[in-house]
């Protein structure tokens, strides 16, 4: 249990000092569709398709059947990453514009939209961490009420604390990856009030100083 721990908190501190935390997210992306992956990685066409299928509810992409076809298994994983980096790369640039609209010109778009980004890591980590603490208590209790043959308890609380560890790590990053397309930038009200306001003054303005043309005596 403290092994995970520490993984978790060095995982949490990482995303507090990292620099850059849109290049986390990129990494936390390929890790997503290589845990997702590995769960249909039996070479069949049901699990290709499957594969498939799970990807475009996951994440706004897109891959027709011909497309997702002349695939080849052994290239297909890092095909789908760069499609989906290709999204995140979007939605990023779509955010910053977002904050460039209504933030003060001095204030750099990209550094808001990377504490957006570390902040939305942190509170699903510690929203995740909390949950599994708390399952990992029910399964404690529930090892001790059981009677299993001649099985050590502590041995089975082991074994399935793993398994349950296991779950948690693969649960964190699917949802991590999928909140990274999910937010947006909501810009407080009155930010929006002020920019409609400086636009009708600049109107006002214009329209003042544009020489009058006069209309033709009839």
């Amino acid at each position: 249990m403290n092994k995970q721990r520490q993984e978790i908190y060095a995982f949490r501190q990482e995303t507090l000092t990292v620099q850059d935390s849109l290049d986390l997210a990129a990494d936390l992306l390929h890790k997503a569709i290589s845990t997702l992956f590995a769960e249909f990685s039996e070479e069949s066409p049901e699990a290709k398709e499957a594969f498939r299928a799970t990807l475009m509810s996951h994440y706004p992409v897109h891959f027709s059947e011909d497309e997702w076809k002349e695939q080849d298994s052994s290239s297909l994983e890092e095909y789908v990453y760069t499609k989906v980096l290709e999204e995140w790369e979007r939605k990023c640039s779509m955010e910053e514009g977002e904050i460039l609209n209504f933030l003060n010109p001095e204030k750099s778009p990209n550094q808001v939209l990377r504490e957006v980004v570390r902040n939305l890591i942190v509170r699903k980590i510690d929203t995740l961490w909390q949950e599994h603490l708390l399952a990992v208590d029910h399964l404690r209790a529930d090892v001790h009420l059981r009677v299993v043959g001649q099985k050590d308890p502590l041995m089975e609380f082991k074994q399935e604390a793993f398994l349950l560890f296991a779950s948690f790590s693969n649960q964190l990053y699917q949802e991590i990856a999928r909140d990274l397309f999910r937010f947006a930038m909501i810009i407080p009200q009155e930010k929006v009030l002020e920019k409609l306001r400086k636009e009708a003054k600049g109107k006002k303005a214009r329209s003042k100083d544009s020489p009058l043309i006069p209309f033709p005596q009839g």
